[in-house]
């Protein structure tokens, strides 16, 4: 065979007809993609049973945009009302009666919403043999407490998020509140479904407390947090606010809570970590 007639060697064609130059021809080098990030999944929300759940529940959750706890209210200031017309027989027990289950509902309602719907209960500390995180690590936990985004503050119970240290020593919780659905037809207020944060610096910390923390019929290792919050002005706040705050943080994973104890007592002074004996 003439070697002339052999057809020189081409690129094949790509399906849209054209020839591509190959990419070590053009000088282009190649590259192996870069990882992809490692998706967050935070934990679950924990379900509503018990009296403290239930009327956090009642409180939070919502028909038609009012809480569930203003219906619940409604039927013993109708009655009592009623009452006072004299519609309704009996009428002055009656409407003592009706205002009296009416203010009970009302002072249990204050009463646990004072204590987030939680106990908290100081224990003596457990062995703590870790290291203080690493600031791109992140340890899942349970937040309870008076959380932010974008100007707005508002109170939470274990909220379900994710605890972190940023290389400048400040400590983040990072939450998340979802979409969420309770007893079929009640409903999250839709506009604070998304991220809540709260950052609190070592030299704002001014009591760590390890405990348990009960909530219903879960009860988790946890630790209290009291910190020095500064509130700046906003739309309902004409001047900074300063405030004392407590924030709860519970896990079902004992390891991990030891982990943020351990991180958290970092540069902190040791009077300002309560021991078993100043806990009883």
């Amino acid at each position: 065979m003439n070697p002339h007639s052999i057809p020189p060697k081409t690129t094949p064609p790509f399906t849209n007809g054209h020839h591509e130059t190959p990419l070590e021809a053009s000088g282009v080098s190649l590259h192996r993609p870069p990882p992809q990030r490692e998706t967050t999944t935070f934990p679950v929300d924990l379900p509503l049973r018990g009296l403290g759940p239930w009327l956090y529940g009642f409180q939070r959750f919502q028909l038609g945009g009012l809480p569930v706890a203003r219906y619940i209210a409604a039927p013993w200031l109708a009655v009592a009302l009623l009452a006072a017309l004299g519609i309704v027989p009996g009428r002055w027990i009656t409407l003592g009666i009706a205002l009296l289950l009416w203010l009970g509902q009302l002072a249990l309602m204050l009463r646990y919403q004072r204590q987030r719907y939680v106990t908290f209960a100081a224990a003596p500390l457990p062995a703590l043999n870790d290291v203080p995180l690493d600031t791109t690590e992140k340890v899942a936990i349970y937040a309870t407490g008076l959380l932010s985004v974008e100007g707005r503050y508002q109170q939470y119970t274990v909220l379900p998020g994710f605890y972190r240290t940023f290389a400048t020593g400040e400590h983040a919780l990072l939450c998340l509140v979802q979409n969420r659905k309770w007893l079929g037809m009640l409903s999250w207020p839709p506009e604070e479904t998304g991220m809540w944060y709260a950052f609190i610096h070592p030299s704002d910390i001014e009591r760590l407390t390890w405990g348990n923390l009960r909530f219903g019929d879960h009860d988790y290792p946890a630790l209290a947090i009291e910190y020095r919050l500064e509130i700046p002005p906003g739309p309902r706040r004409k001047r900074t606010e300063i405030r004392q705050e407590t924030l709860y943080l519970s896990s079902p994973n004992l390891q991990d809570l030891q982990r943020v104890f351990v991180d958290l007592l970092t540069n902190l002074p040791q009077d300002r970590i309560v021991t078993p004996q100043s806990a009883t």
